[in-house]
């Protein structure tokens, strides 16, 4: 049986980021579930973000980012460290 796509694991050797983590950077002023869902709600209100998120294999339901979906995530929102 086939696997969808969003299910696939990442290889071990591919850093990757819990949303929790990210939305913490973007919003470290925030609580965790608040952070979570302000990044979750600027993904889905941005068409032309989600739409690269999910030609790159993004899925809602995914619990991590891949360092390739950190830079889609930087080229929209900006560095969140800066």
């Amino acid at each position: 049986m086939q696997r969808k796509s969003y299910l696939r694991r990442l290889p071990p050797s591919e850093p990757r980021y819990t949303k929790f983590q990210v939305a913490m950077r973007y919003f470290p002023d925030d609580n965790f579930a608040t952070a979570s869902r302000k990044l979750r709600r600027w993904i889905h209100d941005d068409p032309p973000l989600n739409e690269e998120l999910r030609r790159m294999g993004y899925h809602t339901s995914q619990k991590y980012f891949s360092q390739a979906h950190l830079e889609v995530l930087k080229e929209f929102l900006g560095d969140p460290l800066e």
